[in-house]
């Protein structure tokens, strides 16, 4: 008799053991858990802040962050065929619409009219060469590209002739050059932007 109880204690203590271990692993892996979320937040919240800088940080002249009119860029560039440059760019003036026909038919009688649902923008811009690696330091319209509001590049050649002065010259340290360059958009492009080299300028901006 005496052993069967003792069996029967024996029995009860290994079943009260083993529902305690189970008890401390469930714990266990619930902490885990726990500790797992916590990193998963706070590297999400960090991502985020670091999102936020670097929207904030956005670097001036980008396509994001172009540069408006009557603001000097500081530019320097380093070119593989042409060699290293340092120039000094400002976008000073861009007038379009009826006013910027008026002028392009005043440079010459003979200039395109620019199409349905269409205009010109006529943008004037100084650029001052500061130091250049190959001289002299080409500068032309042709060197624009001009990007829509959508991310579209217009591919047509704008020729616009008599324009004075044109943004045209061959340069050397030192030298200065300052002129209009002729864009033609979508008349209902609300913001086309120039890009010349990797630096962006807002056309319509103020």
């Amino acid at each position: 008799m005496k052993k069967i109880i003792m069996f029967f204690v024996m029995l009860s203590f290994v079943v009260m053991m083993m529902a305690c271990g189970e008890s401390s692993s469930q714990v266990s892996e619930s902490e885990g858990n726990n500790a797992n979320d916590e990193i998963v937040e706070e590297t999400s919240s960090n991502g985020d802040e670091e999102n936020t800088e670097e929207s904030e940080e956005e670097e001036f002249g980008t396509r994001n962050n172009p540069v408006a009119h009557g603001v000097s860029v500081d530019v320097e560039v380093s070119d593989w065929l042409f060699g290293d440059a340092h120039y000094e760019m400002e976008l000073i003036e861009s007038i379009s619409g009826a006013e910027a026909l008026e002028m392009v038919k005043a440079s010459n009688e003979f200039n395109d009219e620019p199409g349905d649902g269409k205009e010109y923008i006529l943008a004037k811009f100084r650029l001052q060469l500061i130091e250049v690696e190959e001289e002299p330091f080409d500068v032309n319209p042709q060197q624009f590209d001009i990007v829509s509001a959508g991310g579209a590049s217009y591919e047509d050649f704008v020729s616009v002739a008599g324009l004075d002065p044109e943004f045209r010259s061959d340069l050397y340290e030192g030298g200065e050059i300052e002129g209009w360059v002729p864009f033609l958009v979508d008349a209902n492009d609300e913001k086309p932007l120039a890009k010349y080299g990797d630096i962006w300028f807002d056309l319509r901006g103020e």
